[in-house]
């Protein structure tokens, strides 16, 4: 399994389980701008895309 600082950055902080101490350390604030800021689509594809996020993967066909 991959793992880097971002993934683990809140190890160790009490209660880093909770969404209240998620939230405190700067979680959801993505969202928060999408939502209240009112972000235009092409506006929030920039910043997708510049946060370089990659995907955890798919398979290229599913059964069925």
């Amino acid at each position: 399994m991959f793992v880097n600082g971002v993934t683990l950055q809140n190890r160790g902080l009490p209660d880093s389980h909770r969404l209240s101490v998620y939230a405190g350390t700067g979680g959801y604030d993505a969202l928060r701008r999408v939502l209240l800021d009112s972000m235009a689509p092409d506006q929030i594809i920039s910043e997708v895309k510049k946060s370089a996020l990659r995907g955890r993967g798919a398979p290229v066909s599913l059964p069925g």
